[in-house]
């Protein structure tokens, strides 16, 4: 970990103060909504919902292009398409 010079001089107290310095990063999976925990506010939690989200997407999309004969790779690039669009 590399630290500033003017952080290196402080002293413990003065570390303590720096609430923005560090975060948690242990923020990955929640103990679940009945302990009270917001399940989007951790990553897994969240990249589960977000490749259901596509695979949705992806089948709904198919299902009315399978209609005019599209196969399933022209869904795909187009729910691709569009996220990629969104981030």
């Amino acid at each position: 970990m590399i630290f500033e010079p003017s952080v290196m001089n402080r002293t413990e107290d003065e570390l303590l103060e720096l609430d923005w310095f560090c975060y948690d990063n242990n923020l990955v999976t929640s103990q679940g909504v009945f302990l009270g925990d917001d399940p989007l506010e951790f990553s897994l939690p969240v990249l589960l919902l977000q490749m259901s989200a596509i695979f949705l997407a992806t089948r709904a999309i198919h299902y009315f292009l399978q209609k005019i004969g599209q196969p399933q790779e022209v869904s795909q690039i187009l729910v691709s398409s569009h996220t990629s669009l969104s981030l």
